[in-house]
């Protein structure tokens, strides 16, 4: 996501967007991975950012360039566990800077992890059946052969 700076003479605010929008069935635990961050210039003035997930926001605002590039190099933020359905993401992030500034952008990736192991597939499910049973009868069997 990324913001570059067009204006003359006096600090303007650009907003940048995304939104996502993912079908699950299972609960699952959802974080934003931030993966590094570039900047130009030096006009930097501030910015935050809004992560709206499911209407819940998140805000996170900066201050300087410094704190910006330490949040947005390599940092995992977990949002703890969505129920299944449909889950929307919806992430707005502004910057505000001068003429001297060129911009500002960060690369992220989302991460969806469903707690839920699937369920088993149809032919692994009947060995492991059929092999509880064989068991079963050779327990008897030799039980059996034990008493008489």
């Amino acid at each position: 996501m990324s913001i570059g700076y067009g204006g003359l003479g006096e600090p303007l605010t650009y907003q940048a967007s995304a939104e996502f929008q993912y079908a699950h069935n299972l609960m699952g635990d959802f974080s934003i991975n931030f993966l590094s961050s570039v900047s130009s210039g030096n006009g930097f003035d501030s910015s935050a950012l809004d992560v709206y997930i499911n209407g819940v926001d998140h805000h996170y605002a900066f201050a300087t360039l410094a704190d910006a590039q330490a949040f947005f190099n390599n940092q995992t933020l977990d949002y703890g566990v969505i129920g299944g359905g449909v889950s929307d993401v919806y992430m707005q992030y502004s910057l505000t800077s001068d003429p001297l500034g060129d911009g500002f952008a960060f690369n992220y990736g989302l991460d969806y992890s469903p707690l839920a192991s699937p369920a088993p597939e149809a032919g692994k499910g009947m060995l492991g059946s059929i092999l509880l049973v064989l068991l079963g009868a050779a327990s008897r069997l030799r039980h059996a052969a034990a008493r008489g």
